[in-house]
């Protein structure tokens, strides 16, 4: 069995000479439907002594992903004898599984959720597969580690996926600091003379602003007049996440619930 396009490893035959004396290197000859998908070497030498042996190694690489057959035949001087052998190989595609674990987290906003994708692949897949995620929340953002996994058949590497979202609480804690600024701004106008209590007062006026413009974007009523924070808002999402690797991709999906 091997993925198509990809060699398997070889296969040895024996050749026995049962005879006492010596007889020439058998001839070896490959046929059959799938013939041009198998391959003979063989480390005979021109002339096999009596009760020697030699072995000939026979390779596969399928074109496509099916059953494949094809006849050895090996041909010797020892009164014309011909033996065959019967060949058979699998071909499978160059494809790999992704799965999730776990399919479903529940957060509240402002915390990190994280799912582990396990990708697999059958002997003889090799190839790099890329990471990416669709679907998320608003404001919520998504990394992988790592982003892209080096395939090797037999091998099931894995890539963390880690979903931020944000919180109101962080808009909230950066007008109280705004807020906090000019507050202490307004008594240093108070204290000091001169240019510094205009310079003073010119980064004091700043800070209100800025203050109060963060309070509108986060004011929002049901008459309208603002907009909601940057905040991921409760609810349930569904994540896709997709894995792609030359022409083959595929996606899994897991749920995230905020709270």
């Amino acid at each position: 069995m091997s993925v198509v396009g990809s060699t398997a490893a070889a296969q040895s035959i024996t050749i026995t000479n049962n005879l006492s004396t010596a007889i020439s290197s058998p001839a070896f000859a490959i046929t059959g439907t799938n013939a041009a998908d198998f391959s003979q070497t063989s480390s005979c030498p021109a002339s096999l002594a009596g009760g020697a042996n030699c072995t000939a190694n026979i390779t596969f690489k399928p074109s496509t992903s099916s059953v494949e057959t094809a006849t050895l035949t090996m041909t010797s001087s020892a009164g014309n004898t011909t033996e065959t052998v019967a060949l058979s190989g699998t071909g499978i595609s160059p494809d790999f599984s992704l799965t999730a674990s776990p399919s479903s987290m529940t957060i509240t906003s402002g915390q990190v959720a994280s799912y582990t994708f396990s990708v697999a692949a059958p002997a003889g897949f090799a190839g790099n597969v890329n990471l990416n995620g669709s679907g998320l929340p608003a404001f919520a953002t998504c990394s992988f580690n790592p982003a892209s996994l080096t395939i090797t058949g037999g091998t099931t590497p894995t890539s963390v996926l880690s979903v931020a979202t944000a919180s109101q609480a962080l808009l909230q804690r950066d007008t109280s600091i705004q807020f906090a600024g000019a507050f202490f701004g307004a008594l240093m106008v108070l204290v000091l003379p001169g240019r510094r209590r205009k310079l003073v007062a010119r980064i004091a006026c700043s800070l209100l602003f800025a203050a109060a413009g963060l309070l509108l974007v986060a004011a929002s009523g049901c008459s309208g007049g603002g907009s909601a924070p940057p905040a991921s808002e409760a609810g349930t999402y569904t994540i896709t996440v997709t894995a792609v690797s030359g022409t083959v991709t595929h996606t899994s999906t897991v749920t995230l619930i905020i709270q």
